[in-house]
């Protein structure tokens, strides 16, 4: 049972460092997709990587708006086939840990 999240594309902003050896990181600032990697990396091995990169940020990317959040309660229902129809779904000002 997955539910698809749509994969959203983020300008990507490389930085190379000769002080880097092996690592590659990444971080959302601003919209953008910032990966900081190794000077001596080529195109063709960092390719790969910043589309995990992706792929990992759109898991985490939350829905913003609540017409948002509905969209994928609705996808969420459709998963389960429908045994836990939402009646009401937004989001709250007043909640500032999510206990899991």
């Amino acid at each position: 049972m997955e539910i698809m999240i749509k994969q959203k594309e983020w300008p990507v902003e490389i930085i190379r460092s000769r002080r880097r050896r092996k690592t590659v990181s990444a971080k959302l600032q601003d919209g953008v997709l910032v990966v900081r990697a190794p000077a001596k990396m080529s195109e063709a091995e960092l390719r790969p990587v910043i589309a995990n990169f992706q792929k990992r940020m759109a898991k985490r990317h939350l829905p913003h708006t609540d017409a948002e959040l509905v969209q994928l309660a609705k996808e969420m229902e459709r998963v389960i086939n429908g045994r836990l129809p939402p009646y009401t779904i937004r989001y709250v000002t007043n909640q500032n840990k999510r206990f899991l």
